[in-house]
């Protein structure tokens, strides 16, 4: 084989694989980004109480949401100290032009910690979940709208 013909093998094949990446997995992988971010968001919002952490990541239907649960524990001083530990990937689908659904396996690990003098006032657990996150593109960008909560498994950790 001549080193034209080499050059023009390689240009094909290049090309041949990024003709077998359709845009489907680019959006894949953008669902599943955007539910990484949503999850450390969320996080930082509910460890500093400021649900508004979440703006880049969630619709205002889930800010309102969290919002709730974040007023709550602020409400009695406490704020939730959480980490998710593992998520897993089971399935994502896409409904173009603007939705998508995610389902994960996921371990958080919980605890309750007094905002004021930072003790802990639940004894850290943690909860073993499925959860189903629903998706919707807004300025072309991915944002967790709900979420539901497939299974929930909890178990006391150290």
């Amino acid at each position: 084989m001549t080193p034209a013909h080499e050059r023009l093998a390689f240009v094909c094949a290049a090309a041949l694989v990024s003709a077998c990446r359709p845009d489907g997995d680019i959006e894949m992988h953008r669902v599943r980004s955007a539910v990484r971010e949503y999850n450390r968001a969320l996080q930082r919002a509910q460890f500093n109480g400021r649900p508004e952490l979440l703006a880049d990541a969630a619709t205002d239907n889930e800010l309102d949401r969290v919002a709730t649960l974040i007023g709550a524990l602020s409400g009695s001083g406490a704020v939730l100290d959480a980490r998710q530990e593992s998520s897993r990937v089971e399935a994502v689908t896409i409904a173009p032009p603007a939705a998508a659904e995610l389902t994960t396996r996921e371990t958080w690990w919980y605890r309750r910690v007094d905002r004021a003098t930072g003790e802990v006032r639940l004894a850290p657990q943690r909860v073993h979940y499925r959860i189903r996150y629903h998706l919707v593109k807004l300025d072309g960008r991915w944002r967790v709208d709900r979420l539901d909560n497939l299974e929930t498994r909890e178990q006391p950790s150290s």
